[in-house]
């Protein structure tokens, strides 16, 4: 793992990069100054992304997914949809747009992945990426555009139901290829059950139960671009697994199945390559193996709790937290952000991270985190 840091204008920027046989992965993280108008912030991202890519001699269509974490959606989309950067990204990335302030003293920060790799095919509909690659086929999808006045449940099951079409239309289905997806609801400490409720509902009748598996997933607090919208969700799928193996990590001694408290995701999901493994690690908060939350009213406690589960599922697989390819971390207090950068420093240091206002799904849970991983895998 490779990890580098840039300071380009007003601009500070974070890449990671791992190698494997078939190409190359990144991660790019970038925050501007918030002395500027929202305008020139996104300017400035526009530039610094355009310099790192010359200089990494990374091609355009390289890209992935772009997700802009930024902290007035509602006035603020417009200005972005008639940006320098969203027309960068529109044409080679799935793009998602969340409220979820950053806490970097900037309205916004943006979050890239790319892969390089031979691509046979891409293309983009509706915000709906397809990629071919030589042995394996990838997509990922972002904003289905839903009907208005659904309520959360009737919203939660037909973005889960829309996948599950996208996906059988591309030859693929929900319960064998969708490895992540990412839930944002609004208000999320009365709306989050809904969700819940109608993921559990649309994996029951596709046999997505515990005797089989989930899906990784984080469900947060977060506003779409949409007023009338209380969820949104992102999704990645391998559509063409190949000689890929997908697995499902769990820590028993750390942390229990989720659903004996009543939720349907899996901790972390593997996806074993022939030279490599790729994890994406949930949204993982202060837990123990009975469900319960630990360290009540304790930051710096909660962090390293979430940080120690974390690291149990990675050596469930031989990976360590030195293999992570960037860090999201989720607050609902504005006011730790301080002790929380300081403590991940230490803790993690030189990797890419966006730190932003998040309410987690219980009360007592302070901070979340999610990952993803890329680890080698000795020769056999």
């Amino acid at each position: 793992m490779i990890h580098k840091s840039f300071h380009i204008k007003n601009c500070s920027a974070q890449l990671s990069s791992f190698s494997h046989n078939s190409g190359k992965e990144f991660a790019i993280t970038l925050n501007s100054s918030n002395n500027l108008t929202f305008e020139e912030q996104l300017q400035d991202i526009y530039n610094a992304l355009n310099n790192i890519l010359v200089i990494e001699e990374i091609p355009k269509e390289n890209l992935r997914f772009s997700r802009l974490y930024v902290s007035d959606i509602i006035n603020q989309k417009p200005i972005f949809f008639e940006s320098s950067l969203f027309s960068f990204l529109k044409d080679d990335s799935c793009i998602s747009i969340i409220q979820q302030a950053p806490l970097c003293n900037s309205k916004v920060s943006l979050f890239i992945r790319l892969s390089q790799a031979e691509i046979l095919e891409k293309t983009i509909l509706n915000n709906v990426l397809f990629i071919k690659e030589k042995q394996h086929e990838y997509l990922w999808t972002s904003n289905f555009d839903l009907p208005p006045n659904q309520n959360s449940y009737v919203q939660s099951y037909s973005l889960v139901e829309e996948l599950d079409k996208v996906l059988v239309s591309h030859g693929a289905s929900l319960a064998n290829n969708c490895v992540r997806t990412w839930f944002y609801v609004t208000n999320i400490d009365k709306n989050y059950m809904a969700m819940v409720e109608a993921r559990k509902k649309y994996f029951t009748e596709v046999n997505l139960v515990p005797s089989t598996h989930f899906i990784a997933s984080t469900g947060i607090e977060g506003k779409s671009c949409n007023p009338h919208r209380t969820i949104a969700m992102e999704s990645f799928s391998v559509l063409s697994l190949g000689n890929a193996k997908m697995s499902y990590i769990n820590v028993p001694d750390f942390m229990n199945s989720t659903h004996e408290y009543g939720v349907t995701f899996e901790r972390a999901t593997q996806l074993e390559y022939d030279d490599y493994r790729h994890i994406l690690v949930s949204g993982t908060a202060s837990i123990n193996n009975k469900g319960d939350i630990l360290f009540t009213n304790d930051i710096s406690s909660q962090f390293e709790r979430a940080i120690i589960n974390i690291e149990a599922l990675l050596k469930a697989v031989d990976t360590t937290l030195a293999d992570i390819l960037y860090y999201i971390i989720y607050l609902r207090d504005f006011n730790e952000k301080d002790i929380v950068s300081n403590l991940f420093a230490d803790r993690c240091p030189n990797k890419p991270a966006i730190f932003v206002l998040a309410p987690v799904c219980r009360p007592g849970w302070l901070i979340e985190i999610e990952c993803e991983v890329f680890g080698k895998i000795n020769s056999r």
